[in-house]
């Protein structure tokens, strides 16, 4: 019954860092979406994406160099997603500064409300981030092994 319970917390916190490390690719893709809805004229804005697309967006006036600008930033993002999910620490923060960065776009432009969905995906990284933490010390207090191979928690 113990092991089971441990088993189950560690699933959990397992569970809680991969959704932390998953905001990077929210992130990346409503910046895409963004980028779609820029290039088509919708009108239409997530406040939860990138604000330096939109900056790229304003200086190259929506034309195919934001486009390559908003691929190649979402995909930085997608990196961090993808080497958070590995475990690696550095991609959480590094991402998380880089998010927070960005996040000081909206403070200058008085966009609150993006501000605020800023701060919502920040702490779900932070969160991820901690979990992460947390599951290093269980798996250095237990016999139980990552259920990855190869990850370097």
């Amino acid at each position: 019954m113990e092991d089971e319970k441990a088993i189950a917390t560690r699933i959990r916190i397992e569970n809680g860092y991969k959704n932390g490390a998953s905001w990077f690719y929210w992130i990346a893709g409503m910046s895409i979406l963004n980028e779609i809805f820029y290039q088509t004229n919708t009108g239409w804005i997530f406040a939860i994406g990138l604000g330096i697309t939109q900056v790229t967006n304003v200086i190259f006036q929506n034309n195919g160099m934001s486009l390559i600008a908003t691929l190649i930033l979402s995909g930085i993002f997608v990196f961090f997603g993808k080497m958070a999910h590995k475990g690696y620490r550095w991609a959480f923060i590094t991402g998380m500064i880089f998010y927070i960065l960005d996040a000081i776009l909206f403070i200058m432009v008085k966009d609150y409300i993006g501000l605020g969905l800023h701060g919502i995906a920040i702490f779900g990284i932070y969160r991820g981030l901690r979990l992460h933490k947390k599951l290093i010390e269980i798996n250095n207090n237990q016999d139980l092994k990552p259920s990855e191979e190869g990850a370097p928690v």
